[in-house]
C-alpha cells in the first residue's frame, strides 16, 4: 500500500507539465523579442526619404521668406540628382549663390546614401510676394529604395504642403 502512494507521487509529479502562466509568460517574452527583432532588421529609407523631403522643403520654403523680406528674388535651384543651392539675384540681374542656414557646404551635397533627388536639374524663385516665378519647377521627388515623397509648389501661391 505504501509503495503504491509513493509510485502515485512519482507519476503525478511527472506528468504536471507546464502551468497556464508559464505559457503566456514565454508567448510573451517571446512575442517581444519578435517585435525588437523586426523593427532592427527593418528598412530605415522610408524615414531618410520623409526627413530629406522635411529638409528639402524648410529649404525652399527658406527661399520663398527670404524672397518676401527683401522684396528680391530668391530660390533653389537642383543641379543633379545630389545636389541643391540656395540662389540670389542681384538687381543687376546677376545671380549668387548664398549659404544655407545649417548647411556645410554650397551647394548642399547628399551623400550617397542619402535619398535622392529628381528631377535631377530644375529650379523653383519666388518673387518679392513669395509667389513662384513662371518657368519654375512645379514639383520635385525625393527617392530611395522603392521610397518616394513628392514635394508640390503650388502655383501662384507658392503653397508648400
Amino acid at each position: 500500500m505504501m509503495e503504491t502512494k509513493q509510485k502515485e507521487r512519482v507519476r503525478s509529479k511527472s506528468n504536471q507539465g507546464f502551468t497556464l502562466i508559464e505559457v503566456i509568460a514565454v508567448l510573451i517574452i517571446l512575442g517581444i523579442l519578435g517585435v525588437v527583432i523586426a523593427s532592427r532588421t527593418s528598412s530605415t529609407s522610408t524615414y531618410s526619404v520623409k526627413s530629406q523631403a522635411e529638409a528639402f522643403k524648410s529649404h525652399i520654403r527658406y527661399a520663398q521668406s527670404r524672397a518676401m523680406a527683401t522684396d528680391s528674388i530668391w530660390g533653389i535651384t537642383v543641379s543633379d540628382d545630389k545636389h541643391y543651392s540656395l540662389f540670389r539675384v542681384k538687381v543687376d540681374n546677376s545671380t549668387v549663390t548664398v549659404l544655407l542656414p545649417g548647411a556645410d557646404s554650397n551647394p548642399v551635397v547628399l551623400k550617397e546614401d542619402e535619398p535622392s533627388l529628381s528631377p535631377s536639374s530644375g529650379t523653383i524663385s519666388f518673387d518679392g510676394k513669395g509667389s513662384p516665378i513662371v518657368g519654375y519647377t512645379p514639383s520635385f521627388t525625393v527617392s530611395m529604395g522603392g521610397e518616394t515623397e513628392t514635394i508640390n509648389i503650388t502655383q501662384n501661391t507658392g503653397f508648400i504642403p
